[in-house]
């Protein structure tokens, strides 16, 4: 185990992805996405908040523990709402934030990097943790929750 698997909040590699994006958009700014970029950003900020107030919504209702570093103090699985369609909500509703942020500063290409950065590293140092610590704790529940649902989309 990387000494960085779930350490790490994920608003926090959030916020470094967030910051490649404007790395990217201050070193190699394409403008391409201008005007219609910004209510494109929007649809997406708005799209991925409902998405993570959703998936908060469904632990809230079981009841279980939604920190990311307490993964051992799960109650129950959670499958159903928008778990039906991904297996992790949360983090897609912080990826479509993240793509909107490049979308707002006009920049394609750096939407382009922050996000493939920021799956790269929130699959590594916390999807692939969690998903071990899930297949402990829930066993076959989740083996076959795997396999009826996808990781992102």
């Amino acid at each position: 185990m990387s000494r960085f698997e779930t350490r790490v909040p994920p608003v926090i590699w959030w916020a470094w992805a967030a910051l490649v994006v404007l790395l990217v958009d201050n070193s190699f700014g394409d403008d391409l996405l201008a005007g219609w970029g910004r209510v494109v950003a929007v649809i997406l900020a708005v799209v991925g908040f409902g998405i993570a107030v959703s998936a908060l919504s469904g632990f809230s209702k079981a009841k279980t523990t939604v920190d990311p570093h307490g993964i051992d103090k799960a109650s129950s699985l959670v499958t159903d709402g928008i778990y039906r369609f991904t297996r992790n909500p949360m983090y897609l509703g912080l990826l479509l934030v993240l793509i909107g942020w490049g979308f707002w500063r006009g920049t394609l290409a750096g939407a382009i990097i922050g996000a493939i950065a920021f799956i790269a590293v929130i699959t590594r140092l916390q999807i692939h943790p969690e998903e071990r610590m899930l297949t402990d704790k829930f066993g076959t529940d989740y083996e076959a929750f795997i396999q009826q649902t996808r990781r992102w989309i």
